[in-house]
């Protein structure tokens, strides 16, 4: 069985939307891809942001138009800027014949972590990169509409010329 998969990726210049479908067989093919040039970031902001709309429905449209499919699920690629990274040490003791690490393990360590970063500062980016992913939240369903109108404006167009 055949799922399709869109990435968008956050270029220093262009956003480029990717539509793949995956097996079963760990197999990755690209069916449609979409390239539209932006202004980029720059101190974790878009440097254009009222363009930002724009430029992500043409590189999703043209991925869309490529693999004669609908977007209907987007994985986003956030750029680096918007993000931040903690150096961190901890550990957790897997005991048992058979050791592995479960999830719970997981949980342990990062319940465990010890930040080097001071807590005021951590908050304070923590915040940041929340409204940053809200923004690119808003993005994407604000991409989903502008998507379906373009669909419904493409259907009335067909009507109207089969009407003719």
């Amino acid at each position: 069985m055949k799922n399709t998969v869109t990435a968008i990726d956050f270029g220093t210049s262009k956003i480029v939307a990717l539509v793949a479908e995956t097996s079963g067989r760990q197999r990755c093919d690209i069916i449609g891809a979409g390239f539209s040039a932006y202004s980029g970031f720059a101190d974790g902001q878009w440097n254009e942001p009222n363009a930002l709309n724009e430029a992500i429905s043409n590189a999703v449209h043209e991925a869309e138009t490529q693999s004669h499919t609908r977007v209907r699920e987007v994985n986003v690629g956030v750029p680096g800027e918007f993000t931040r990274v903690y150096a961190v040490e901890t550990s957790v003791t897997i005991q048992g014949a058979d050791p592995r690490v479960t999830p719970r393990h997981v949980e342990k360590i990062f319940a465990n972590a010890e930040f080097t970063e001071d807590r005021e500062a951590r908050m304070h980016d923590e915040q940041e990169s929340q409204n940053n992913f809200q923004k690119l939240e808003e993005l994407s369903h604000e991409l989903g509409q502008k998507t379906a109108e373009t669909i419904e404006d493409a259907i009335d167009t067909l009507k109207s010329d089969a009407e003719k």
